[in-house]
């Protein structure tokens, strides 16, 4: 797995573009796997934690009020950790307190 993984590496990179090399890796993974009746979480160390968090990207919008009812309704969803994109015009007439 190890060498096959080296050979593609090469064609991956950094962020988005080290995706088509990941998932080739990833279904290697997952074949090897199905080939010794193992699943790849124990091919890889085992099992490492139950649960994760995960965020919800928020897209922006010049309105504070579509914002925050967008971001309400991941809160409503169960999501705990939220990310959004505030850009410098957003802020620029937002007065001083």
């Amino acid at each position: 797995m190890d060498r096959i993984f080296r050979k593609l590496k090469q064609f991956g990179g950094h962020g988005r573009q080290a995706g088509g090399a990941v998932s080739v890796e990833m279904a290697c993974w997952d074949l090897a796997g199905k080939a010794w009746g193992v699943p790849c979480w124990q091919m890889l160390g085992g099992k490492f934690r139950d649960k994760i968090r995960m965020y919800a990207d928020t897209p922006s919008d010049p309105d504070p009020r579509v914002m925050g009812r967008r971001l309400k309704a991941r809160v409503e969803r169960g999501f705990t950790f939220l990310k959004m994109d505030v850009s410098i015009n957003q802020c620029r007439n937002v007065p001083a307190r």
